[in-house]
């Protein structure tokens, strides 16, 4: 999933003009992009679209972001709401899952039939227990952070985590991966 990225204000005049050099922000946040778009389960051509979108979106957008870190949580926002947007089309329409992207730095301590378990089961959940589960355990980004990106406060994410992490379990549990410890 490589995406051609300008990294100097003579490939992109919109840098000189706001001061924030949009190729380095988008490079800097690529690794989470990507992460979002496997741990949500969009096929890879759905994440390569989603991954250019978001670069476009940012580039349509300067004037309204003030500094790399502003940039970096809004693009991370708009891949998230992306692969929400695929999420519920795909459930929408009843499609089965895609072979999904893999991040670049995508590891997983279950086999190759138990990560398939485990991809299933977490497309078995709404968007914004996905989303949330995602940000925080894909992305590594705290409560407070995710809030910011899903414009709710961090106790609502922490409730959201539970949630989504008790129905993930129940899931688990169902398709034979996890004991339930009885």
């Amino acid at each position: 999933m490589d995406v051609a990225v300008p990294t100097n204000a003579a490939e992109n005049p919109d840098e000189r003009r706001v001061g924030l050099d949009v190729g380095r922000v988008y490079e800097a946040a690529l690794p989470h992009l990507r992460r979002i778009a496997a741990g949500m389960g969009l096929p890879r051509a759905d994440a390569e679209d989603a991954l250019h979108d978001s670069y476009v979106a940012l580039l349509q957008n300067l004037d309204r972001l003030d500094d790399a870190e502003n940039a970096r949580r809004w693009l991370v926002r708009v891949m998230v709401n992306r692969c929400r947007l695929h999420h519920r089309q795909r459930k929408r329409h009843d499609r089965p899952p895609t072979a999904p992207a893999t991040a670049d730095h995508d590891s997983t301590p279950f086999g190759g039939d138990d990560a398939e378990v485990v991809r299933e089961a977490l497309g078995e959940l709404e968007g914004d227990e996905l989303a949330v589960l995602v940000l925080r355990y894909f992305c590594d980004l705290n409560a407070t952070e995710v809030g910011e990106i899903m414009s709710v406060p961090p106790s609502t994410v922490r409730s959201q985590l539970r949630r989504a992490r008790i129905k993930l379990a129940e899931r688990l549990i169902q398709k034979g991966l996890v004991d339930d410890g009885t």
